[in-house]
C-alpha cells in the first residue's frame, strides 16, 4: 500500500478507533481460541470458579444485582454489516480489524489524546483539533468508546480505495451534521454536504476526502465518490472477508502475498504471518540473528515496549520461499502502548518508529 493510502487508512482508523467498553460486542467477532501456548498460559493464571452449592434463592438474588448494576452494553455491530459495502476489486489487499475486542476501556484517555493529535496533524493546531473533538462528543459521537470493526479495500488508485468504519452512533440526532461541524473546527473549511436517497456525503473542504453516513452506525470513506456511490449501494466483495470474522485482525495483501491472522487467546492473542519471498531463508536467519538483541532495541522504542513479546516469543519457519511466523502477547500490550503513546509528540513518536 503506498504512504497516501497507508495515511487515508491512518488517519480514520487513527482519528476514530475506540471500544464500548468491557461489555462492547459484535456478531463479527471470533470466539478465543482454545488451545496454543498463549492460551495455556492464560489457563495456567489462576483457579477456575467453583459452582455455588444448592443454588440458592439468595446466590441468584446476588447474581440478578450484579446484572442490573452492570453498564449497559454498546448496541453490538450487524454481523458482517461493513462487508456488503466493500468493492469487489481489491488489488492491493483487504484488512479488517475487530476494534471493540483488541481495545479495553482503559484506553479512552490515550485515545482521546491521540484523536487530538492526529486531528492537529491534518494542518490544524493542537487547540483546533480538541475543539474538532469537543464538537463529535457534544454532537453524541465519542470515538474513544464507539467504534466496533474497521474494513479497508486498498487499491492503486487512490480514489479507488475504501475504509469503511462500524461506529455507534446511535446518540446523534444527524451523525453527518456533527461530523461536519468537527471537520469545519478542525481546518477552519465547511465540508460541501448532499443527500442522497437517505445517505449523507460529506465533501471535506480541501476537497480530498469523501465521506458516507449510511444509517447510525457505518461510515464510508475514499478519496473516489464513485467509490463511495458504489459501496452505499453494494460493493460486491462482501465474499473475498469471509474468512475476517473469524479474527480480531485479519489481512491478505497483495505484495508478498502476505497474510496477517489474529485471534484471542485467553489474556493473551494468537498471531500469525505468513508471505512468500524469494530470500525466505535470509529473512529467518536474520530475524534470529536480532531477536536476541530486541531487549536493547527496545529500550530505545520506549513507547513500544510493551509490545517486545511479540518479537520475543516469535518463531520463524521457511519452506522453500513461504515464511511463517507464529507469536502471541499479552492483550493488555496494545493498552500499555497507547498510553505511552500519549504524552509524546508526534515527531518523537516518528522518530521511535523509524529506529
Amino acid at each position: 500500500m503506498n504512504r497516501s493510502k497507508s495515511a487515508l487508512a491512518l488517519i480514520v482508523v487513527g482519528a476514530l478507533m475506540g471500544c464500548g467498553g468491557e461489555s462492547a460486542s459484535t456478531n463479527a467477532s471470533a470466539e478465543p481460541a482454545k488451545s496454543g501456548a498463549a492460551s495455556s498460559q492464560a489457563q495456567g493464571s489462576g483457579k477456575a470458579a467453583e459452582k455455588p452449592a444448592g443454588g440458592t434463592t439468595a446466590t441468584a438474588a446476588a447474581t440478578e444485582a450484579k446484572k442490573a448494576d452492570a453498564p449497559a452494553a454498546t448496541p453490538p455491530a450487524a454481523g458482517g454489516s461493513l462487508f456488503k459495502h466493500m468493492p469487489k476489486d481489491c488489488a492491493e489487499g483487504r484488512v479488517y480489524a475487530n476494534i471493540a475486542k483488541i481495545l479495553t476501556p482503559d484506553t479512552h484517555d490515550a485515545l482521546d489524546k491521540l484523536t487530538t493529535k492526529m486531528i492537529a496533524e491534518g494542518g490544524a493546531d493542537a487547540k483546533k483539533g480538541d475543539e474538532a473533538l469537543k464538537a463529535l462528543k457534544e454532537g453524541g459521537i465519542d470515538p474513544a468508546k464507539s467504534v466496533r470493526e474497521v474494513a479497508v479495500c486498498a487499491n492503486k488508485e487512490d480514489a479507488k480505495t475504501l475504509v469503511a468504519v462500524n461506529m455507534d452512533m446511535s446518540k446523534a440526532d444527524k451523525p453527518g451534521d456533527v461530523f461536519a461541524k468537527a471537520m469545519e473546527k478542525s481546518t477552519g473549511k465547511a465540508p460541501k454536504k448532499e443527500e442522497i436517497d437517505g445517505v449523507t456525503y460529506l465533501q471535506s473542504g480541501e476537497g480530498k476526502v469523501w465521506l458516507a453516513f449510511v444509517g447510525k452506525e457505518t461510515l464510508l470513506v475514499s478519496e473516489g465518490k464513485d467509490t463511495l456511490t458504489a459501496a452505499v449501494k453494494g460493493g460486491g466483495g462482501e465474499a473475498d472477508f469471509s474468512e475476517a470474522p473469524s479474527y480480531v485482525l485479519w489481512a491478505k495483501m497483495t505484495d508478498n502475498n502476505m497474510q496477517i491472522m489474529a485471534k484471542e487467546a485467553g489474556d493473551n492473542f494468537d498471531l500469525t504471518i505468513k508471505a512468500t519471498d524469494k530470500n525466505a531463508a535470509k529473512i529467518k536467519s536474520e530475524f534470529e540473528k536480532v531477536q536476541p538483541e530486541l531487549d536493547k532495541m527496545a529500550d530505545k522504542m520506549t513507547a513500544f515496549k510493551p509490545l517486545l513479546p511479540i518479537g520475543k516469543n516469535a518463531k520463524v519457519e521457511v519452506s522453500g520461499e513461504n515464511v511463517t511466523a507464529t507469536t502471541n502477547f499479552p492483550k493488555k500490550a496494545i493498552a500499555d502502548t497507547l498510553n505511552n503513546m500519549k504524552d509524546l509528540s508526534l515527531k518523537d513518536l516518528e522518530k521511535q518508529m523509524r529506529f
